[in-house]
């Protein structure tokens, strides 16, 4: 069964997300401070770290946000924010896409990023979505595999994912 994740009862306008505040001419030619923004804990859940050697043969997260924390430890460089810490709300609104890593099992954040209006990124390898022959996962979020990891500032260029797809992602994301 998915996660479930209440709604707030009630979304200001200051924290509404992109798609539902801004214009569509202000949204797509919106320049993100991110490509790609990640919170929360690497190398297994909270308060069970496990060490970094030897990650590559980690379950938790099949690896994926391993290899993404040691690809991207430096935003400045590649406009991808991978953090072990919390980050405010407000920086997954300056995201143009939202990893949703499996953890020890689908991952809550996949639901999360959803209800927050960012596009996912799915990084579960092999891991068919909930509900995936009833929802067209394609319409709102992308897909990362094994492999595709050094490519993604390219992978999520304006060149590879114009603003105008962009906007339509997150438009196919309330239904």
């Amino acid at each position: 069964v998915p996660p479930l994740v209440a709604r707030r009862p009630t979304v200001s306008t200051a924290t509404a997300p992109p798609a539902a505040s801004a214009s569509a001419d202000e949204f797509v030619t919106r320049r993100w401070r991110y490509l790609l923004v990640h919170a929360g804990g690497i190398y297994g859940p909270q308060g069970v770290r496990q060490s970094q050697q030897g990650w590559q043969s980690s379950r938790y997260s099949q690896g994926m946000r391993q290899e993404l924390f040691e690809a991207f430890r430096s935003p400045q460089k590649s406009g991808i924010l991978i953090s072990e810490r919390r980050l405010p709300e407000s920086t997954f609104l300056e995201a143009k896409l939202c990893l949703a890593p499996t953890g020890e099992g689908w991952g809550i954040r996949l639901v999360k990023h959803v209800l927050a209006g960012c596009v996912p990124l799915l990084s579960q390898p092999w891991i068919e979505q909930p509900f995936e022959t009833l929802i067209d996962y394609e319409a709102f979020s992308r897909r990362l595999g094994y492999g595709e990891v050094s490519r993604l500032p390219t992978t999520l260029s304006d060149a590879s994912l114009p603003p105008s797809r962009l906007h339509e992602m997150r438009r196919a994301l309330a239904p």
